[in-house]
């Protein structure tokens, strides 16, 4: 019963890391920090290091978004 509900909850966590998004007036800190604490919570997650950076990034604001890309060429 232990492992079922350990597989349930990582499947809940694997969910809320694709769909993280930075809330409005979170700063790009604050969303990092949530980011991995999310990560953390959940070490057996199954997820390649390229898909987190993929959420990550896709979840950004629009106006964070344009300050990786400038800081990435």
């Amino acid at each position: 019963m232990k492992n079922l509900f350990l597989a349930s909850r990582a499947g809940t966590i694997r969910k809320e890391i694709n769909g993280i998004r930075q809330n409005n007036g979170e700063t790009l800190y604050e969303y990092w920090e949530r980011f991995n604490q999310l990560c953390a919570s959940c070490p057996h997650r199954q997820i390649s290091n390229q898909l987190l950076l993929q959420y990550f990034y896709e979840g950004l604001l629009p106006i964070n978004h344009s300050m990786i890309d400038a800081a990435s060429e």
